[in-house]
């Protein structure tokens, strides 16, 4: 009986300790796919930015008189280091190769796009 009593003592505190290291488990989980969601917007936002102030920017350029769309686009210049300082705060992020390659192409689209334009 004593030796009954043993087994279910045991097997209760395994499954204890299963769920407790499961719940453990399926937290670090949900953390790295929130992290990579967060990497995810971040990507698709920067990429959305840039595209909005290149296409702005051309603008610009061929209405050189409409000072609405020059203080738009003024008003974009000032966020870009925001972008910057956002990718270098997102640590999590950082270890992630693909979020690295998928940020510097944009970078370079931004750049490619500035040199070519004059903007």
């Amino acid at each position: 009986m004593k030796t009954l009593r043993y087994f279910f003592v045991v097997t209760i505190f395994t499954s204890f300790l299963s769920c407790t290291t499961d719940e453990k488990e399926q937290k670090k989980a949900d953390a790295l796919d929130k992290n990579y969601t967060d990497c995810e917007v971040f990507v698709k936002e920067y990429n959305e930015w840039v595209i909005h102030y290149v296409d702005l920017s051309k603008l610009c350029q061929a209405k050189p008189e409409n000072q609405e769309l020059q203080a738009k686009k003024h008003e974009m210049s000032a966020e870009m280091p925001q972008w910057g300082l956002r990718r270098r705060s997102m640590v999590n992020c950082a270890a992630d190769e693909s979020f690295n390659k998928k940020c510097d192409e944009i970078t370079t689209r931004l750049t490619e796009a500035m040199e070519t334009y004059n903007f």
